[in-house]
């Protein structure tokens, strides 16, 4: 399975519209999991 992460910053909200809209993208992609967050909730592991 391929992970994707999609990070955003958004002050207005259309930069979080756009994120969710290419996480929506990648969803059509088979065997694909897409998480979306926006940058100050990324932790490094």
């Amino acid at each position: 399975m391929v992970k994707i992460l999609v990070v955003y910053d958004s002050r207005t909200g259309n930069t979080e519209k756009m994120a969710l809209a290419v996480a929506e993208g990648a969803k059509e992609v088979a065997d694909v999991k897409v998480t979306v967050k926006m940058v100050g909730k990324v932790r490094l592991n």
